[in-house]
């Protein structure tokens, strides 16, 4: 008797995919609509778009915990893990270097040669120190 393989599940609603292009995504086509994809296989430099996928990877999670109700503050760490990958894939861009290895938004940001205005980096100073104080990372 021959053992059937455990179908490949949506990392958001978990429900079993079933196309190849939603089984190469990971997410079913109901919650891709929801979770903004965009194909990343056309970006040239592999370093810019490694990070970038690695913040694809981290969305659905930041989703579907905040979707379960109870993970609240999973959810946000998933989400301030998300922002930072995209913000390393841009100081890989503008910089041409190796991203540092630092937590801190606003510092990233600033590597990345992002002009940002005073609001912006309000809210990301709240968003460093809302993860640190709640979950308890360290932000530097």
């Amino acid at each position: 008797m021959m053992k059937m393989d455990k179908p490949i599940r949506c990392r958001v609603c978990r429900k079993p995919l079933r196309s190849k292009e939603s089984i190469d995504r990971g997410v079913g086509p109901t919650c891709a609509k929801q979770i903004p994809y965009k194909d990343i296989s056309q970006i040239s430099r592999k370093d810019v778009r490694y990070w970038i996928q690695e913040a694809y990877e981290d969305i659905p999670t930041a989703y579907f915990l905040k979707r379960a109700g109870k993970r609240k503050l999973e959810s946000a760490f998933f989400a301030h893990v998300t922002v930072e990958k995209a913000l390393k894939s841009l100081v890989a861009q503008n910089t041409h270097k190796v991203p540092p290895k630092i937590h801190n938004l606003v510092e990233l940001a600033k590597h990345a040669r992002l002009h940002t205005t005073q609001g912006q980096r309000e809210f990301l100073v709240h968003d460093v120190y809302s993860v640190r104080m709640v979950i308890g990372i360290h932000t530097g």
